[in-house]
């Protein structure tokens, strides 16, 4: 019984000691960057509509899009994943992030889909 009391104390303290915040993320290098011809509406369209409904999670509902002047963030399953899209020349660079250590599954599934939206 108090194994279970512990249990419960210490495994939220350790998943908060392996996240950061999304502006912390973006104060490292991103996990991936490249850039695209496509325009930043273009491009966050396509990463909300693949991480909307993609190969390993069939339904996410916390993906969604923050529109800045010049920068759009498209963010999924509570931002433990985004990527930045601001405009560059004619086309646009892209920087993804990651705020919480994935399985490699979920994090080659969503950067698959970042990189083919390119």
């Amino acid at each position: 019984m108090i194994y279970n009391k512990l249990f419960a104390i210490i495994l939220p303290l350790a998943v908060v000691g392996c996240t950061s915040s999304v502006e912390d993320a973006r104060l490292n290098q991103p996990s991936w960057q490249g850039s695209s011809s496509k325009s930043m509406e273009a491009l966050s369209q396509c990463i909300y509509s693949g991480w909307s409904t993609s190969r390993v999670i069939a339904k996410d509902d916390t993906s969604h899009t923050e529109m800045k002047p010049g920068k759009t963030t498209v963010y999924t399953w509570e931002e433990s994943m985004f990527v930045d899209l601001t405009p560059q020349g004619s086309g646009t660079d892209m920087r993804f992030y990651k705020t919480f250590e994935m399985g490699e599954t979920v994090l080659a599934d969503r950067l698959s889909i970042v990189q083919h939206c390119r």
